[in-house]
């Protein structure tokens, strides 16, 4: 009985220990997202870890189970592996989306406009207009955001798609130039030459 009752302390001894680790390794996996997780309440997560832990403890404690200490323990370890786990990655997925989303609405719309309409006659009244915000505004916050001007942002979308239409078709140069917006085919040939330093007849046969 006695040696029964030294292993039965010994037990719970290590699942104190088990506990602590339990405890220590939970808090520091959440720690160590914390910089880039805003939506955790660390003081409810601690408070519900505590809550199981004592729980556990007190069937312990007042004699319940102490036979079912591995499976007492595994059972913590189940909850922090399918409930902690899950909110993090809930958490982190919702961080991600907001990561992904790099731009204001307004510039999101802009951006839509631009690559709907690129090949038309943009102007900056059009965007401003379905942006419903001001032009010296949203030329700043363009600027601000995008690292670049509008129309440095439009010139270099019209580009890359001449570039794959010069890889992937056999079209005129003239004919891509209206194709990409531009209504004079000299003018494209050269905005093409000044941002790539070559014609758009020398990029061709450099990709072919």
């Amino acid at each position: 009985m006695k040696s029964l009752s030294q292993e039965l302390m010994k037990s719970y001894r290590n699942l104190i220990v088990l506990f602590f680790i339990s405890y220590v390794g939970i808090m520091i996996f959440f720690a160590s997202y914390i910089k880039n997780t805003s939506h955790l309440d660390l003081e409810a997560i601690n408070g519900f870890i505590n809550y199981e832990m004592n729980e556990i403890k007190g069937e312990i404690e007042e004699g319940k189970n102490i036979e079912k200490i591995p499976e007492l323990y595994k059972e913590l370890k189940n909850l922090r592996e399918k409930e902690f786990d899950e909110e993090i990655r809930r958490e982190l997925s919702k961080d991600k989306k907001e990561e992904l989303k790099k731009y204001s609405d307004s510039i999101e719309k802009c951006l839509k406009i631009i690559g709907e309409k690129y090949d038309k006659n943009i102007t900056l009244d059009e965007i401003t207009k379905e942006v419903a915000v001001s032009k010296n505004y949203f030329c700043y916050l363009f600027k601000k955001e995008m690292g670049m001007s509008l129309w440095s942002y439009l010139t270099q979308v019209r580009l890359d798609k001449a570039k794959e239409l010069l890889k992937n078709t056999d079209m005129k140069t003239y004919e891509i130039a209206f194709k990409v917006g531009y209504d004079n085919p000299s003018y494209f040939s050269k905005i093409f030459k000044k941002i790539e330093n070559m014609t758009p007849n020398e990029y061709r046969e450099k990709i072919i």
